[in-house]
């Protein structure tokens, strides 16, 4: 009862984790993709109330037109373009934040004085926090 619609991708009989799925209460269309470990899931009930699947395990065989593998098609070509879209717009969000950061630094000098100062505190806690470690470990080993 996710609303899902379309056809279940070719692509899901790829995962070798899966142990349980439930489509059930759907729009799901097409045949039911055949391989790996999808094809353990053999409980009708885990598509119930998709009419339009069809194919092993559902009692719906499918026509001539439907084979029983769902080839990667335009869904998966418009997701790959939606990723490819969404990756860009966070490398370009980066660039503008940054740039927004150095900015920021270069022009503002209160700013600036103090980037530098909460770095220089991190530099010696870090400095100060590994050196006691190593002093406590070569007390102990040695």
């Amino acid at each position: 009862m996710n609303m899902l619609t379309g056809r279940i991708p070719q692509s899901l009989t790829s995962l070798n984790f899966l142990s349980y799925l439930n489509l059930s209460f759907n729009n799901l269309s097409g045949a039911i993709p055949v391989g790996n470990q999808l094809q353990t899931l053999i409980n009708p009930a885990i598509y119930e109330g998709n009419e339009g699947l069809c194919g092993l395990p559902v009692p719906r065989s499918c026509n001539g037109n439907d084979s029983s593998y769902n080839h990667v098609g335009e869904d998966e070509d418009q997701n790959n373009d939606e990723v490819l879209c969404f990756y860009a717009g966070m490398g370009l969000g980066f660039v503008i934040g940054f740039m927004g950061l150095l900015g920021s630094l270069q022009f503002i000098r209160r700013w600036r004085v103090t980037y530098f100062e909460m770095l220089e505190k991190i530099y010696g806690w870090l400095t100060t926090s590994i050196l006691v470690n190593l002093a406590r470990l070569k007390r102990t080993f040695f």
